[in-house]
Parts: C-alpha cells; structure tokens; sequence
C-alpha cells in the first residue's frame, strides 16, 4: 500500500511540474500573442532629439574605445613580461614570449583598424 502511494504522490508531482511548465509556456505566448497585435503610438516623440540624447551618452563611449584597446594590448603585454620574469629558464624556454608579443599586438592593431574605419564611416 505504502509502495502504491508513494508512486501515486510521484505521479502527482510530475503532472503538477508538467502543468505549471504548460501554463507558464502558454502565458508567454499569449503575452507574446497580445503585444504583436498592441499598436504603439509614439506621435508627440521627437525622434532627432532623442536621438541627440543617445548620442551623448554614447559618443564619449566609442571615442574612449579608441585608447581602451591599445592600452589593454600594452597592460596584457606588461602582465605577459612580468609572468615570464619570474618562471625558471625551463619554463622561459617553453614560452614563446615574442610569440605572444606579436600575437597581441596584431589583435590589438585590428581592432583598433576596425574601431576606427568603423568610426570613419560612422557606423559606431
């Protein structure tokens, strides 16, 4: 009797677990459903000056971006040499230290190409 009851409770669960997942699935598509078919208004909106207020925000960000990239190639290469000063010459001659150098620097070099020809264009 124990055995039939503690099977029953499982099934119970797994059909209550099965069920709030079904309900929670069919209210998002029903949220999903309703706001597809919601029309918006934005009639009194200035879209230039909205536009100018994202702008402002944004623009220090991307200009900023143009010196972020070089200096985290240089700090990258600071943490690299200092990591290589102190192994043991077996380790040194494992690390392929200049490798790594041009590695970096040629990564940081096109993204800094491609921050920039993006800016140019005005993309970013």
């Amino acid at each position: 009797m124990k055995k039939i009851s503690k099977m029953l409770l499982s099934i119970g669960k797994t059909i209550n677990k099965n069920r709030k997942d079904l309900v929670f699935r069919l209210s998002l598509v029903g949220t999903g459903l309703f706001l597809s078919t919601t029309n918006v208004f934005a009639a009194g909106v200035d879209e230039q000056a909205f536009k100018d207020l994202i702008d402002s925000f944004l623009n220090p960000l991307k200009n900023s971006i143009l010196y972020a990239i070089p200096a985290a190639a240089v700090i990258a290469i600071a943490i690299m040499a200092m990591r290589n000063f102190f192994k043991n010459e077996e380790q040194k001659e494992e690390f392929d230290l200049i490798g790594k150098i041009i590695k970096t620097g040629i990564i940081a070099g096109l993204a800094q190409s491609a921050a920039l020809v993006l800016k140019i264009f005005g993309v970013v």
